[in-house]
């Protein structure tokens, strides 16, 4: 059984014949062009032979067609800096207007996929990653309490803003699904967390947005819902039109793996590794342990081995590599 085959099992809602798994991190270096991102991830699935690829863009991209300006560190381990930030006072929401999928920073990650899906020749589904309308607007600030003030301040302009970048995305939505992609790794950032915002602003400014991003994905394979960071409010997304979900759940104050299966127990959970402790910092027995403690927490054929989110990029690779050889050797019966 290969990749595909395993990951279709699943989605059947069948036992697997092993466990799958799944890992992504950044090559800020490589996250420049098309060709180096393309070859970035292709090299790190040929390494690992991952069951899923979520292709991990440089997190601007998604700022960079309303004009931000980035500064790249040319260092695989340091990510890029923003220099230059499309938002600095209430006044400036005015400039974000929808922008199209040719925009260049779109395109290149369109013509990234299209180079991933080439190389990858159909033997695994990967996944673009796609933050939220709400996250987007965030990451167009330097401080979230500027966006914080004007949502409770100027809650029309905000929700023009929204439109305006929702539009954007379900423009390149359609345009990631033209290019072999399974579909998107729908990401909320920090943006559904208690510890940035109330769970009434994430109802009122986020939720509406999400579903007609993921509407304009209906047509994928699958999607991934990503919910990254402590304190989440998982509970919000519970008809959310999603397959897979990703969620910190070794993050405080989250639901652990049988919490979110019996929240959602017709999904997918692709999560379980400590990825910001015993991922980075323990030895491969460590990680070997909590894996067969995370397995006595859900059924099989509802879980997918990974993080918790995008892996340190200083991750010994000894760590990914046990992890790998466990799931060839976890025989579902």
């Amino acid at each position: 059984m290969n990749h595909i085959e395993l990951i279709d099992s699943l989605l059947a809602g069948n036992k697997p014949y092993r466990t799958p798994v799944s890992f992504w991190r950044h090559f800020f270096r490589m996250e420049t062009t098309a060709h180096e991102l393309a070859k970035a991830m292709l090299d790190f699935q040929t390494e690992f032979g991952w069951d899923l690829m979520k292709v991990n863009p440089r997190a601007s991209c998604f700022i960079e067609p309303w004009e931000a300006e980035i500064e790249f560190s040319g260092d695989n381990l340091i990510k890029p800096r923003i220099i230059k930030f499309p938002v600095n006072s209430s006044s400036d929401w005015a400039k974000i207007i929808p922008m199209s999928p040719d925009s260049p920073a779109f395109a290149e990650q369109i013509q990234a996929l299209r180079l991933i899906s080439s190389g990858l020749r159909q033997s695994v589904y990967f996944l673009q990653t796609v933050f939220s309308p709400l996250s987007i607007a965030g990451d167009m600030v330097p401080r979230a309490e500027i966006l914080i003030y004007d949502m409770k301040k100027s809650p029309k302009v905000i929700h023009q803003v929204l439109e305006n970048i929702t539009e954007s995305l379900i423009y390149y939505c359609h345009e990631i699904l033209k290019t072999g992609a399974a579909g998107i790794f729908f990401a909320t950032t920090e943006w559904a967390s208690r510890d940035t915002i109330a769970e009434e602003l994430y109802a009122e400014f986020g939720k509406p947005y999400d579903l007609k991003v993921l509407d304009a994905a209906k047509d994928a394979k699958f999607n991934v819902l990503h919910v990254c960071k402590a304190h989440n409010m998982l509970n919000l997304f519970s008809d959310y039109p999603f397959r897979i979900l990703s969620y910190a759940d070794t993050d405080h104050g989250n639901m652990n793996l049988a919490e979110a299966h019996r929240q959602f127990p017709d999904k997918i959970i692709l999560a379980g590794i400590d990825y910001k402790g015993l991922l980075l910092n323990g030895s491969p027995g460590n990680l070997i342990h909590e894996a067969e403690a995370k397995s006595s927490q859900i059924p099989p054929e509802n879980w997918i081995v990974g993080p918790s989110c995008a892996i340190p990029p200083e991750v010994p690779i000894e760590n990914l590599r046990a992890l790998r050889r466990w799931v060839d050797s976890k025989i579902v019966l």
